[in-house]
């Protein structure tokens, strides 16, 4: 199977799972804890894949460079996601971590522990990694955190990944750091704005469903 297969597997696996027990619960299908049920599957692997990126920053580093003098400058290979793996690989970090080899073509701070992306990074990976469980489960399972309590939980973590973002966006593109690979535009837009974007859409909108918890000492607003 190639890589993509077990992304989509693990993602779309949690996030049926989050969005049926929440109508089995609730009997609603909430566009909000739906799109928040989402991001929180997807931010939690994302969490794993950064956690790797401190585990295994040597190998993240020689892989990069061997990379970078084997291919055409401009050229990223054949897509990660799309290599063939096992999944005995696939089930270890030391696997994933190969895709900030490749990410390092388009941003070389990912290789280099000195960076501010390596920092907030690995940062998050360890520092949202239970906000993330917490808040995918409390949006239904209500008895676990007073909404209040959840909300500034979700306040504080989505506020994290909001700021770290647009930090991070704001120092590559201030930095020009996709001209150290020479990445065409439809690269950097698609794999570097795309993926980023994602972490300040969702994120505000969780911003947005916190404040509302608290407010209203309810989770009135996952089952509206």
């Amino acid at each position: 199977m190639i890589s993509l297969f077990y992304v989509v597997a693990f993602v779309g696996t949690l996030w049926v799972a989050l969005v049926s027990n929440h109508y089995y619960k609730h009997s609603t299908v909430n566009t909000v804890q739906v799109s928040l049920s989402l991001f929180c599957v997807i931010n939690l692997m994302i969490c794993l894949w950064e956690i790797s990126l401190f585990f295994y920053i040597s190998r993240i580093k020689s892989r990069y460079e061997a990379m970078k003098k084997k291919l055409p400058r401009g050229s990223i290979g054949t897509i990660f996601l799309l290599k063939p793996v096992s999944l005995s690989s696939a089930l270890t970090l030391e696997y994933w971590s190969d895709i900030w080899s490749t990410y390092s073509l388009f941003d070389p701070s990912y290789s280099d522990t000195k960076s501010f992306g390596w920092n907030i990074d690995i940062g998050n990976g360890f520092s949202t990694l239970i906000p993330t469980i917490l808040f995918g489960l409390g949006m239904t399972e209500h008895g676990i955190l007073d909404p209040r309590v959840l909300g500034m939980i979700g306040i504080a973590s989505f506020w994290q990944e909001l700021y770290g973002t647009i930090i991070y966006f704001t120092q590559y593109i201030v930095n020009r750091q996709w001209r150290n690979h020479d990445n065409p535009m439809l690269h950097i837009v698609v794999l570097v704005g795309g993926s980023n974007g994602t972490w300040i859409v969702f994120p505000a909108l969780g911003i947005y469903a916190s404040y509302h918890m608290i407010m209203s000492n309810s989770y009135d607003i996952f089952l509206q």
